[in-house]
C-alpha cells in the first residue's frame, strides 16, 4: 500500500516538474517542494528521505547526478533565497545540505554530513561535517 502511494506521488512529480524520463527516484518517501521550477537530469537519481525545496528560487539538477539518502536541498530557507545550481556528474553524500543560493559545478564531490552554503568548483570536493573545507581531488 505504501510503495502505491509513493509511485503516485512520484508520477504527479513527473506531471509538475521538469523531470528527464530517465531520471530515477530510488526509494521511498523523496520529496519535491515547492512553487518554482524543479529540473532533474537525465540518468540522475535521488535516494530515500530526500528533500528538494523551491519555494521563490528554482533548483536545477544536472545529468548523472547521485543524490544521496537523507539530503536536503533547499532554494529558499527561511528569508533567504537563491537558485540552487548542481552541474553534471556530481555525487552528493548522506545527510548532506545544500544551502540557497549555492551553486556546485560539474564533477564535484560532497561528502556525508557536508554543509554547503558557498559555491563549489567543479572538480573540487567538500569533506568536512563542521567546516567548509574544499580540495581539488
Amino acid at each position: 500500500m505504501e510503495e502505491a502511494y509513493w509511485t503516485r506521488t512520484y508520477d504527479e512529480y513527473r506531471r509538475r516538474f521538469e523531470i528527464d524520463p530517465t531520471f530515477m527516484f530510488h526509494g521511498n518517501h523523496t520529496e519535491l517542494l515547492g512553487d518554482s521550477e524543479i529540473v532533474l537530469g537525465a540518468r540522475s537519481y535521488i535516494s530515500a528521505r530526500s528533500m528538494i525545496v523551491a519555494y521563490h528560487a528554482p533548483v536545477w539538477v544536472g545529468a548523472d547526478t547521485r543524490i544521496s539518502r537523507h539530503v536536503r536541498i533547499e532554494a529558499s530557507a527561511g528569508a533567504r533565497s537563491g537558485q540552487v545550481r548542481i552541474g553534471d556528474r556530481v555525487l552528493i553524500g548522506w545527510n548532506a545540505y545544500v544551502a540557497p543560493g549555492v551553486s556546485i559545478g560539474d564533477d564535484a564531490r560532497i561528502g556525508a554530513n557536508a554543509v554547503v552554503f558557498r559555491d563549489v568548483p567543479a572538480g573540487a570536493t567538500v569533506k568536512s561535517q563542521m567546516s567548509y573545507e574544499i580540495s581539488d581531488g
